[in-house]
This record gives structure tokens, C-alpha cells and sequence, in this order.
């Protein structure tokens, strides 16, 4: 129970800091998807029923705080679990660098796909789109990453998850 308790905080105060850097501390309107980043990281400390949970949580709640299509993230959160589960046994759960690359990764593969599904309600080029939204984002996610991985690792190591 202390797991699960733990997982759920997590998940809440990386939506805390989305919510908080989307309106509060961001001139450029460019943020860190630390939803994203928490998905990541404790996808190596569960198996793959845990992920989908967690991921399911961690969607559906950024959906229910943004502006887009309900269920966009809820789908790229999924997509990017079942991929790193394909991919998990092959990678060092302790490898910072890795991690950070596979934030980058995925990062860009979720904006794609929230960008495919609102194509259906927007028309914005994928040019555009590509170069002021998803690229960006996906990179100042990625510089982020070490520290909330540093901050979550610190923290599993404290409650011995």
C-alpha cells in the first residue's frame, strides 16, 4: 500500500509542477511535461498491469487540466508505455543518460501523436507545429529530466520502493 501511495503522490506533484510552470513561471509558454517525465521513470520500477495504470492516472488527469481532446494523453501515455515495456529489459534502470535520451524520445513520439489525434480540430502545419511546439517542448523536457529523475530516485530510495 505504501507503493501505491507513493506512486499516487508522485503522479500528484508532477502535476502540481505542470500546472504550476504552465501558468505561473513560463514566459514563453513552452513547459516541461513532468507528467511524462514520472511516467517514465517509474515505468522501470513496476511491471507492465502498474505502468498502464500509472499512465492511465497520469493522462487522464493531464487531460482533465488542458484545453485539448479529453483522452489524447491518456492514448500517448499508453503508446509510450507499451513501448519502453518492449524495450525495458534492455535497458539499465540506473543509467541517467539513457534516461534522459529516452525522455527526448518519447517526449517527441507523444507530441506527435497528441498532434496527429488534434488534427481533427486544428489545421495547424506540421512544419510549424514541429518547430514551435513539439521540438521545443520536447527539449526543455528533456533538460528537466535529471533532476526530477534525481528528486524521484532519491525519493524511492527514502521509502524503499
Amino acid at each position: 500500500m505504501k507503493r501505491y501511495g507513493f506512486f499516487i503522490l508522485i503522479i500528484f506533484a508532477c502535476l502540481f509542477l505542470q500546472l504550476l510552470f504552465s501558468h505561473q513561471l513560463n514566459p514563453l509558454r513552452i513547459k516541461p511535461d513532468f507528467l511524462l517525465i514520472a511516467v517514465i521513470f517509474l515505468n522501470f520500477y513496476v511491471d507492465f498491469k502498474e505502468a498502464a495504470g500509472i499512465g492511465f492516472l497520469a493522462g487522464f488527469l493531464k487531460d482533465s487540466f488542458s484545453a485539448g481532446i479529453f483522452g489524447a494523453n491518456i492514448f500517448a501515455f499508453l503508446v509510450c508505455i507499451v513501448i519502453l515495456a518492449q524495450y525495458q529489459r534492455y535497458i539499465y534502470r540506473e543509467d541517467l543518460y539513457l534516461k534522459v535520451i529516452l525522455v527526448f524520445l518519447i517526449s517527441l513520439l507523444s507530441g506527435f501523436l497528441n498532434y496527429f489525434i488534434a488534427l481533427s480540430r486544428i489545421s495547424a502545419p506540421f512544419i510549424s507545429s514541429f518547430f514551435w511546439v513539439i521540438f521545443p517542448e520536447s527539449l526543455y523536457t528533456t533538460l528537466v529530466s535529471p533532476l526530477v529523475f534525481w528528486i524521484m530516485r532519491r525519493c524511492a530510495k527514502k521509502y524503499s520502493i
